[in-house]
């Protein structure tokens, strides 16, 4: 892990823009508030986010994907990566950052491929 000093939302604007080459015909929308600077791992970070605005793009149907960085108070930030498809159960949350496991079963709206993703058990 790699900290230094960089402004939360920046690696998300360049996140979503990576995004936004890959997937032109996407909407993907930013949105930030307050100061999100902080010592961040801003490569592990963008890494991430990218993952996660992909799956979006892939899950989520035809809708705008919307990103959102938030800086409410000092130690206290905030991302969020929404869709227009389907909510992930409550049961399934906890299994979502593990390992080599999907979070749903089911038909994606493209092509699945990524980093080291296996089918769920």
């Amino acid at each position: 892990m790699i900290l230094a000093r960089a402004d939360l939302h920046t690696i998300c604007h360049d996140a979503v823009q990576e995004c936004r080459s890959a997937y032109p015909a996407t909407t993907i929308v930013l949105k930030t508030a307050g100061d999100a600077t902080g010592s961040w791992d801003a490569d592990r970070i963008e890494q991430a986010l990218i993952n996660l605005i992909t799956n979006a793009i892939q899950y989520g149907g035809t809708a705008p994907v919307r990103v959102e960085s938030s800086a409410s108070a000092a130690h206290n930030v905030e991302i969020k990566v929404h869709n227009g498809g389907a909510v992930i159960p409550v049961d399934v949350l906890p299994e979502l950052f593990r390992a080599y496991r999907r979070g749903i079963r089911g038909e994606a709206t493209g092509r699945q491929h990524g980093l080291g993703w296996a089918c769920s058990s």
